[in-house]
């Protein structure tokens, strides 16, 4: 909740968050506290390391040097 509301309030600012490592790749909708609106995205990276049956993962990301949001994964 606390990192939503600080979200919420620095989304001028917070374009993207991207985390690891988990052995399962996901992207995250962040939502307003107060209104349910889509404010952000939140990507959590696989791993570099294999885990049993699972690959190992690489990305490569195209960010848009004006505006700092992602273009292509």
């Amino acid at each position: 909740m606390r990192f939503k509301a600080l979200a919420e309030r620095y989304q001028h600012v917070i374009r993207f968050g991207l985390y690891g490592h988990t052995h399962n790749e996901r992207p995250n909708l962040v939502r307003s506290v107060s209104d349910s609106k889509n404010i952000g995205i939140n990507f959590v990276a696989g791993s570099v390391t294999t885990e049993t049956n699972k690959n190992p993962s690489f990305h490569v990301l195209e960010i848009d040097a004006e505006f700092f949001t992602i273009v292509n994964i």
